[in-house]
């Protein structure tokens, strides 16, 4: 009889050990699967300019990507999730104008320093307005030369010339290719179309595709990455590579470059402007003055008026 009640006891006991264990084990289970981090920011950050000039921030690249693409796929909004590898590789190689600069030789990181230069409230300049467009107040007097008047919130600091490197990927303009990557999906404007990949936007050539710039009006579903954001007054401007868009609400729509806006880098395929004792650098009809922003070479877009333009406002 003792030998039996001493069984059940050492019974009792490893089935009490058994469902502790047991217990133990799935909690444990349930904490490691509840548990989880969190990505790290993406890029660089930018001087912030209020007022006259604009805000540039580092963002969290959305997914490439939208519209239609060529081989009939559909198209598709802000959504995530990769592209499928249709479509046509890039044939090698092709021509880069005017060479190419890597800052510091290892990357290049867009400064967080904050800037508020003097100056009013500002805006969307050129003809096609939208909501939230106020015309640039300047505090500082135009700069004159030959019949035109340059405006800036910010005095000229000259500093040379660097094309941006933005990676392997990225083709200036006046590049050819004589194919075009799996990733390159349609866009339209309004009396243009075009070939987008990551940023860059192409037009059929000579048996091959051209980098070229793409019209105001053109639009695209999602930003290419690395864009940076530029607060400029009320507004809110997105840029890469030389190019400003907005969102429209449904999609990214490319705009006039913002007068008074302050950016840190500038693509290759840039021509300088002189004028008079200031050299100008021109991107795609656009004007941009260099400037320092707290120790840090920048470039602001200039607003550029002729002598009758200024006398009729």
């Amino acid at each position: 009889m003792k030998s039996n009640l001493s069984l059940i006891k050492r019974t009792c006991i490893t089935l009490s050990l058994s469902l502790l264990l047991i217990c133990v084990s799935h909690e444990f289970t349930l904490a490691q699967r509840g548990g989880g981090g969190h990505g790290g920011g993406h890029g660089g950050g930018g001087g912030h300019v209020g007022g006259g000039g604009g805000q540039m921030r580092s963002s969290g690249a959305r997914p490439s990507g939208g519209g239609m693409r060529p081989s009939g796929g559909g198209g598709q909004m802000r959504s995530s999730g990769a592209r499928p590898g249709v479509g046509y590789r890039p044939g090698g190689g092709g021509y880069r104008p005017g060479g190419g600069y890597r800052p510091g030789g290892g990357g290049y990181h867009r400064p967080p320093n904050a800037y508020r230069p003097i100056g009013g409230r500002g805006g969307f300049y050129g003809h096609r307005p939208f909501i939230g467009y106020h015309r640039p107040f300047y505090s500082r007097s135009p700069y004159f030369w030959g019949g035109r008047y340059f405006y800036s919130y910010n005095p000229y600091f000259y500093h040379p010339y660097r094309p941006y490197f933005y990676g392997s990927f990225y083709h200036p303009l006046g590049f050819f290719l004589g194919s075009l990557a799996a990733t390159a999906i349609i866009v339209n404007a309004a009396d243009q179309q075009y070939y987008y990949d990551q940023g860059v936007y192409y037009q059929p050539r000579d048996n091959g595709y051209v980098a070229v710039a793409p019209s105001v009006g053109t639009h695209i579903s999602t930003l290419p990455q690395g864009y940076a954001t530029v607060n400029l007054g009320q507004s809110t401007f997105y840029y890469f590579a030389g190019i400003f868009y907005i969102d429209n609400g449904t999609d990214f729509e490319v705009v006039d470059a913002p007068a008074g806006a302050v950016v840190y880098d500038l693509p290759d395929g840039c021509t300088t402007v002189h004028a008079g004792n200031i050299d100008y650098y021109q991107f795609n009809n656009t004007l941009f003055q260099p400037i320092s922003v707290n120790g840090t070479n920048a470039y602001e877009v200039v607003q550029a008026q002729d002598q009758q333009q200024e006398q009729q406002q």
